[in-house]
């Protein structure tokens, strides 16, 4: 009897030249996260949000580091996740996978990156 092993590896960069990035933009991620979500006027702190940017431009494996509002940080995990206009990160020219990191300032309810 033969027995086949399969040994999947994931494999992502932590520290690349060329950090991921959003398409539009940072400042426009941050006017429609405020436009689009609905924050208690009353939120504030900080929310750190960890992330895989991959090859193909698509994130995923999201995880909260620092917490304030877990109901809040779910509907922007949700909205993160389904906005997947994301620049992966470059090493040595090449599009690789990427864990990335994103901070949220919250002041009276208004999302600041």
């Amino acid at each position: 009897m033969t027995v086949a092993k399969l040994v999947i590896r994931i494999v992502f960069f932590t520290f690349v030249e060329q950090s991921p990035s959003y398409k539009d933009g940072f400042d426009k991620l941050e006017k429609i996260l405020n436009e689009e979500l609905e924050i208690d006027g009353n939120s504030n702190g900080e929310i750190k949000i960890w992330f895989v940017v991959n090859c193909n431009d698509k994130s995923y494996g999201f995880q909260i580091i620092n917490s304030i509002d877990p109901k809040m940080e779910k509907s922007i995990i949700d909205f993160l996740s389904k906005k997947q206009n994301w620049v992966s990160g470059k090493q040595s020219g090449k599009a690789v996978d990427c864990s990335y990191s994103l901070r949220l300032k919250v002041r009276k309810g208004k999302l600041k990156l």
